[in-house]
């Protein structure tokens, strides 16, 4: 499971750095906190705006439009003082 998380925050790096860097220490905090092993991490709707494709890819997939839209993801920026361009 928690190699899909840390999959999904570099595909950020493409979209938005700071989104990337948000999302890895939230899931660094996540597992010294639980270990991986209760709920979802609060980045969590971050984490699933991933294009899936059923081809392995050689590249990272790109992160779907409309993320920007999102309620949850964007409570969980607000929550740590970024404010999307």
């Amino acid at each position: 499971m928690m190699d899909g998380f840390y999959l999904s925050a570099a595909s950020w790096v493409a979209e938005d750095r700071e989104v990337a860097r948000l999302v890895v220490r939230d899931l660094a905090d996540y597992l010294a906190r639980t270990h991986g092993k209760k709920e979802l991490p609060p980045c969590w709707p971050l984490l699933f705006w991933q294009r899936r494709s059923l081809e392995l890819a050689a590249e990272l997939p790109p992160i779907e439009e409309g993320w920007e839209n999102d309620p949850e993801a964007k409570r969980f920026l607000r929550e740590r003082g970024y404010f999307q361009p």
